[in-house]
């Protein structure tokens, strides 16, 4: 017997909550229950117990709530949160089924982070109004940054919230001291 891991548990968890919920709504349907149930809200606990990546997640209009690993805060088109979401190239999981669509396009919830750090950090300075953030950069992941990133003085966002410094843009950046160390919000003063 192969061992069972703890995002395999959840998604089997979460594909029968699924399951639950649609035979809830057709059994409403037939009079097997005097009303439907309450549809179910999206709040930050369908980020507990996951990757970090997960940043965002939406209910679409037909009820169906994903997350979403963009950089950038998603739009919604059509009925559908991710739409037109190619790059960087995105990722996004299905939570489950039967949330609250009266108003889903207001529904995108970020996920609250502990400690400001990396991209967030840097987006924070910037919005502060901090001229230039020495940083370390990279194009494929934010742990990247502190592998084999790039130094670069950030000196603004793009239009589609990319990093800009010295005529180049990034997707990721990692504030640094003059050392080279990444920086806390606490030791930037945020």
């Amino acid at each position: 017997m192969s061992k069972v891991t703890k995002k395999q548990l959840q998604r089997a968890i979460q594909r029968q909550e699924s399951r639950i919920d649609r035979l809830v709504r057709l059994l409403a349907k037939k009079g097997y229950y005097d009303k439907e149930p309450e549809p179910k809200q999206l709040d930050q606990s369908v980020f507990d117990g996951v990757d970090e990546k997960w940043r965002f997640a939406a209910v679409d209009a037909d009820g169906k709530a994903h997350r979403c690993n963009l950089h950038v805060k998603p739009h919604h088109e059509r009925g559908e949160f991710w739409r037109g979401c190619t790059f960087p190239p995105l990722e996004f999981e299905l939570i489950g089924e039967g949330y609250d669509a009266t108003n889903w396009q207001n529904s995108l919830i970020e996920r609250e982070s502990k400690e400001l750090t990396g991209s967030d950090l840097c987006r924070k300075m910037l919005e502060r109004g901090d001229k230039y953030v020495m940083c370390l950069v990279s194009d494929s992941s934010q742990e990247d940054t502190l592998l084999d990133g790039y130094s670069a003085a950030i000196s603004s966002m793009t239009y589609n919230e990319c990093f800009y410094g010295y005529d180049f843009t990034w997707l990721y950046a990692t504030p640094i001291n003059n050392q080279g160390e990444p920086l806390t919000a606490s030791e930037v003063g945020l």
